[in-house]
């Protein structure tokens, strides 16, 4: 989590106990805390991305840093766009993050790319415009989404600014194919989806919080 203190110098990315009892440092944030996300890794080698890279060449470019437990860099990620956001494949291994990409009207853009080792390679673009918080690893090869049926210029700046209702895809991150599973049988805009560990339902919720269950298969 964050401390945030009123002066810049007492700010800083932290990792406690549950109580609080316990409490270690890992970076100091200074006057970067909005930069900072926390997102820890499954393997806890990774507590979170900062927007303090260096600066890029290309148009909307951003470098991404990943933060280790220890506090020191742990990698880079170079995106193609603003309102960078992640999620972990469930080892720790992927990356799954959204932008807004600016050389398409920074509409949402989803990738997929490593998380160890060569960090941010092997970069694959899924061509679905939908953001992370509407998707799920199911398993470290797939992943589902709610995909909007309509996309709209500067959708990747904030989900709330699309309003059509979802379908639900599923996607192999080895290759960045996807293929229509469904959508729910109200039209229904998605959230917090969650695959059952045989892969036979989807539960979501929709946009007033709503918890809904669709069939796989």
């Amino acid at each position: 989590s964050k401390a945030i203190g009123i002066d810049p110098s007492n700010r800083s990315l932290i990792i406690s106990s549950s109580d609080g009892a316990r409490t270690t440092t890992v970076a100091s944030l200074g006057t970067n805390e909005s930069a900072v996300q926390v997102n820890q890794s499954p393997s806890d080698q990774v507590v979170g991305f900062s927007r303090t890279g260096e600066t890029q060449t290309g148009f909307g470019r951003e470098q991404i840093y990943l933060i280790g437990a220890d506090g020191n860099d742990a990698g880079a990620l170079v995106v193609e766009g603003g309102n960078f956001s992640a999620i972990w494949s469930p080892t720790g291994s992927h990356i799954l993050y959204s932008v807004g990409e600016a050389a398409n009207d920074y509409r949402a853009s989803l990738w997929h790319v490593k998380g160890t080792g060569d960090v941010g390679s092997n970069r694959i673009r899924i061509d679905l415009e939908t953001w992370v918080e509407k998707c799920t690893f199911f398993s470290t090869d797939t992943v589902y989404c709610a995909v909007p049926g309509e996309g709209v210029i500067q959708s990747g700046l904030s989900h709330y600014l699309v309003d059509a209702p979802d379908d639900v895809y599923r996607i192999n991150t080895l290759t960045g194919q996807s293929y229509l599973v469904g959508s729910p049988v109200l039209d229904l805009q998605m959230d917090n989806l969650f695959v059952t560990a045989d892969e036979s339902d989807l539960y979501f919720t929709d946009q007033v919080g709503r918890l809904h269950e669709m069939r796989l298969n």
